[in-house]
């Protein structure tokens, strides 16, 4: 098996934490496809500034960002008791699931914090 960031203990004690034994596969090319959607610069490779190292960077963290407190994940809601009208599920994104956020953050809000 080749690994791409970190060294052989590294990712097999993560794994371990988590209660795998070996890496999903699929969980992490399900990763990278939203991560390649989301952004259409590691597709367009001709372009300059998608082959800067700082560039990419910036992009890739920014994408963390806004996939970690902007978007709501349809796997993390969970059920209004009781629903409120027609909405039976109360949406949630990572951070929020993890306690960091108390709120779906705006685009808008993360440029002007």
């Amino acid at each position: 098996m080749r690994y791409t960031h970190g060294s052989r203990k590294r990712v097999h004690q993560a794994l371990e934490c988590l209660g795998y034994g070996t890496p999903n596969t699929s969980a992490i090319e399900r990763r990278n496809g939203t991560a390649r959607r989301r952004s259409a610069h590691p597709v367009r490779k001709s372009l300059a500034f998608s082959r800067r190292p700082d560039t990419k960077l910036a992009l890739d963290w920014w994408g963390v960002t806004v996939y970690n407190w902007c978007r709501a994940h349809r796997s993390l809601r969970y059920p209004l008791m009781p629903p409120m009208g027609k909405k039976k599920y109360q949406p949630q994104t990572p951070a929020m699931a993890l306690g960091l956020a108390n709120h779906l953050f705006t685009v808008r809000e993360i440029l002007l914090s």
